[in-house]
C-alpha cells in the first residue's frame, strides 16, 4: 500500500514538473527564461560596429563618441533624471543631484557611455 501512494506521489510530481511550465497557467506566474524575438532591447551581436569606445545616442544606432564638454538644454525637470537635447538629439541624463529646470542651458561635465552627468552651463 505504502509503495502504491509512493509510486502515485512520485507519478504526479513527475507529471506537474514535466507539463506545468509549458502551460498558459505557469506562464502568469514563472520567470520566463527568455523574450520572443524582436521584443528585447537589441544584443551586442545585432550592432554593426561592435565597438564599444564609441557612445551611441538614444539608442537611434548612430554612434557619435563621448558628449562630454558639449551644451545643450534641458526638455524636462531634472530632478535629477530627466531628457536633455545635446546637438540634434534627445539624450536621457542625469545630475549632480541639482533640481534643473527644463529650458536650462546645461553641459556635460561626465559621459560613462550608458549615464550622461550634466550640470547648469553656468556652472561648469
Amino acid at each position: 500500500m505504502a509503495l502504491g501512494i509512493l509510486v502515485s506521489v512520485v507519478g504526479v510530481l513527475w507529471a506537474v514538473v514535466t507539463y506545468l511550465p509549458r502551460g498558459r497557467f505557469w506562464r502568469g506566474i514563472g520567470l520566463q527564461d527568455g523574450l520572443p524575438l524582436g521584443t528585447g532591447v537589441q544584443g551586442e551581436s545585432d550592432h554593426s560596429d561592435g565597438d564599444r569606445g564609441e557612445t551611441s545616442i538614444a539608442g537611434d544606432g548612430q554612434s557619435t563618441g563621448s558628449l562630454q564638454g558639449l551644451g545643450g538644454v534641458a526638455i524636462t525637470d531634472l530632478h535629477p533624471a530627466g531628457a536633455a537635447r545635446i546637438g540634434e538629439k534627445r539624450v536621457d541624463v542625469v545630475t549632480e543631484g541639482d533640481f534643473i529646470t527644463s529650458g536650462t542651458e546645461i553641459e556635460v561635465v561626465l559621459d560613462e557611455g550608458y549615464r550622461r552627468v550634466v550640470q547648469r552651463s553656468n556652472e561648469a
